[in-house]
């Protein structure tokens, strides 16, 4: 029997203001600090939740390797400012309002642009000498590592295969990056900027392949690169799905062909926020045996949809506001909607994860319900099989 397995995720402000622990940037605390915080922040959770199977009180020494987001990287190559470290949601930021390209109304203009020059870029210099110089670290040779832009793990609980999935940005989450979002999806959505709108992508999807090489011939740690990620992306739930078909669809599948023929055979398909309009979108796409696992955003009533149209694909379904307002409803409220997913989604190919970011009574015991649901779900689940 596989089970469902379901986990609560904690956030950098959860963390600072239960515990006063900050997220320092990672490019500026070492290895041995990423340890000591790590491990402390495991071993807190454990008097807190160790009856629910939660921390360590002698934690395993576990490593994020440090990485720039590489659209960051590749705003910075034209012209961006750095990417600033945001304690409160631990991760690199860039102001998306206005881009680097934003200045550009024509096509051919955009398609004489060159994809950046990674050897002789700052940040991927000070990103690959830090991996350098800790690759002989223990906890790499342990495999007790991460790399969080650069390569996707999944372990597929139904028959135990494991996928290293090289990391690809898509066409719809760089250019915001480049264009700014608010401009960017203005000439998506208006019909005479076509020509502009495919030129962008083109050149997008240059860029991304070009980094994704460069990015896995560095950090190269991985014999046995078996798939890819991400397909569809951050920003894929903003498309309608006409607009969806029409400039993001070829480019997921144009990828995929690619990496057929390079014997990769597990796809990761993203998508942040509410998606289910895209539903029926993926579920046209071919191959959907190669869509291993999903990353979506929870919502009621629609977990059976996706189900239907992505028969093969473990669904990674995450309880997250608006949606779910987790840390204020009641206990009553928290098993209802864990054991409405599991029966929707059939009680298989399926993991319930839920985001807390304030901590307090009322959240200790939904986090207690949540855990106690799932063994409980479980339970049935293996009665129905």
């Amino acid at each position: 029997m596989v089970k469902i397995p379901g986990g609560i995720w904690f956030t950098a402000k959860w963390w600072m203001d239960e515990y006063g622990i900050i997220m320092k940037d990672p490019m500026l605390q070492s290895m041995d600090e990423q340890f000591e915080q790590s491990a402390e922040m495991s071993r807190l959770m454990h008097k807190r939740y160790g009856h629910l199977g939660l921390g360590s009180l002698n934690p395993e020494p576990y490593y994020q390797v440090p990485q720039y987001d590489g659209r960051d990287l590749t705003a910075f190559a034209y012209g961006a400012g750095k990417p600033r470290w945001e304690s409160l949601t631990s991760s690199y930021w860039v102001d998306k309002s206005v881009g680097v390209w934003g200045h550009i109304t024509d096509a051919a203009e955009i398609a004489k642009i060159k994809v950046p020059d990674w050897d002789n870029h700052p940040l991927v210099n000070e990103m690959i000498e830090r991996f350098y110089k800790e690759k002989d670290a223990e906890c790499f040779k342990k495999g007790n590592v991460s790399f969080p832009w650069t390569y996707g793990g999944f372990h597929d609980r139904r028959d135990g295969s494991k996928y290293n999935m090289l990391g690809y940005m898509t066409v719809i989450d760089l250019a915001p990056f480049l264009y700014g979002d608010t401009l960017f999806f203005g000439i998506v959505s208006g019909e005479e900027n076509e020509d502009l709108t495919y030129a962008i992508l083109e050149k997008c999807y240059e860029i991304s392949q070009s980094y994704a090489e460069y990015t896995n011939k560095h950090f190269n740690i991985y014999d046995d690169v078996n798939g890819w990620s991400t397909m569809g992306g951050d920003f894929s739930c903003v498309m309608s799905p006409s607009l969806y078909e029409k400039f993001c669809k070829p480019y997921d599948l144009r990828r995929n062909r690619e990496y057929q023929e390079k014997g990769m055979h597990c796809v990761n398909l993203h998508s942040c926020g509410k998606s289910d309009h895209l539903y029926e979108v993926w579920g046209r796409y071919p191959d959907q045996e190669e869509i291993k696992v999903m990353q979506t955003r929870g919502i009621p009533g629609k977990l059976a949809q996706l189900r239907k149209e992505l028969p093969y694909t473990w669904i990674q379904w995450t309880l997250h506001q608006p949606q779910c307002d987790f840390e204020n409803i009641s206990q009553e409220e928290v098993e209802k909607t864990l054991v409405e997913y599991a029966e929707a989604a059939g009680y298989e190919n399926l993991d319930i994860s839920a985001v807390v970011c304030l901590p307090g009574e009322n959240t200790d015991k939904n986090v207690e319900a949540f855990y106690r649901t799932m063994e409980k779900i479980n339970e049935t689940a293996g009665q129905t099989r």
